[in-house]
């Protein structure tokens, strides 16, 4: 599925849900799939209403791993943020600790126990973004935030005299938001503002404390 697809796809959840949930959800049952593999993660979602799901991957030793629900989507989810190189990887779904496979994953195999495991393949190695900002090339860097709940996030930073308005992020897939911008030589301090919260960069650990007590980041830019 590719990232506008699934940007409408959550549309459409929001819509449908005006006329009521089970309707929603059997009209996405038929279109989503999952997972979605971008170039720095993969997003696992369900549309299951169950008390609890927990996703068991190949990658970590089958260990059950919690899933999320978001109230607004009416949709679970996980973000996996893993270096992987490319190949197939197995995975199960436990709904309501009923073991399953993923119904919104049409590639399946069996198991050695009669069952069977979802799957998906990477044609390309997953590379994770470890910190902010990324250096480009030219001196353009990109700075990124992941919040999948986030309506809005703003870049603000003494390259832009602190302007609340001017540097708002790109929502793309899973929740990850991204803008690119020019940066030149010195020392540059920033933070994001999160749905009108002054957010400090979680991928960024250099920070100081303004005036006010915020939290900012420091960014070295020698190149």
């Amino acid at each position: 599925m590719n990232l506008n697809k699934f940007t409408f796809f959550l549309f459409l959840l929001l819509l449908l849900n005006a006329f009521g949930q089970k309707k929603a959800i059997e009209s996405l049952n038929n279109t989503l799939t999952s997972p979605i593999i971008g170039p720095n993660h993969i997003l696992f979602i369900a549309t299951n209403q169950a008390k609890s799901i927990k996703i068991i991957l190949e990658t970590e030793k089958w260990k059950p791993i919690e899933m999320v629900y978001d109230e607004k989507t009416m949709m679970w989810y996980y973000i996996y943020e893993k270096e992987l190189t490319k190949g197939k990887y197995r995975y199960k779904l436990s709904i309501d600790n009923f073991l399953t496979t993923d119904p919104l994953n049409p590639n399946k195999e069996k198991d050695k126990l009669g069952g069977y495991f979802s799957f998906f393949e990477l044609k390309d190695n997953i590379e994770i973004f470890k910190s902010n900002p990324k250096r480009i090339e030219n001196g353009y860097y990109e700075f990124r935030y992941i919040d999948l709940k986030a309506e809005k996030v703003v870049l603000v930073g003494s390259f832009n005299n602190w302007n609340p308005y001017e540097l708002e992020l790109k929502r793309e897939y899973g929740g990850i938001w991204k803008i690119k911008i020019y940066l030149p030589k010195g020392t540059h301090y920033y933070y994001f503002i999160v749905d009108d919260q002054i957010t400090p960069d979680p991928m960024n650990t250099k920070a100081v404390k303004d005036k006010h007590g915020n939290i900012i980041n420091i960014i070295e830019v020698n190149e």
